[in-house]
């Protein structure tokens, strides 16, 4: 936890979202947006260290990657140029988050459940969700820590 006991300059909370669409295509991808149509993009001299997502989906089987490209894409089956995965490209599920809250809810029980992570996006790179499996939409909030580098 370095990061933790490290004085950051000009440190600024960041939250931002994403939302894939239930579609029988396996791969989508969005960028994440600051307000309702803002792509995000790390300023200069920056880095954005992803602290938290929050998950809201009514589905069991939700399935997704956090990374980031060199360009912004709609919501869509067209990935970010340059696309690296964070989290070691690990999947994330709702798993996850109820492993890390003691919780399991319902079957088809709406979800708003966070789910700790840790990822550096660098200057002038877009964060973006990577839905893995088809048929299951959700909308993801990512909180972030952008600082000076």
């Amino acid at each position: 936890l370095p990061f933790l006991y490290t004085k950051k300059t000009n440190l600024a909370t960041r939250l931002m979202h994403a939302f894939v669409a239930t579609t029988g295509v396996n791969a989508r991808y969005m960028t994440f947006e600051t307000g309702s149509t803002t792509d995000y993009s790390v300023p200069a001299g920056k880095e954005l260290r992803v602290l938290e997502l929050y998950i809201a989906t009514a589905a069991t089987g939700v399935n997704f990657t956090i990374g980031y490209g060199d360009d912004a894409v709609a919501e869509g089956i067209v990935a970010p140029t340059n696309l690296v995965h964070l989290i070691g490209g690990r999947s994330l599920t709702l798993a996850d988050a109820e492993q890390w809250l003691s919780t399991t809810r319902a079957t088809n029980d709406p979800a708003l459940l966070r789910l700790p992570v840790d990822g550096i996006v660098p200057a002038g790179k877009f964060p973006s969700l990577n839905r893995v499996v088809a048929t299951v939409g959700a909308n993801i909030g990512l909180l972030g820590a952008e600082y000076d580098v």
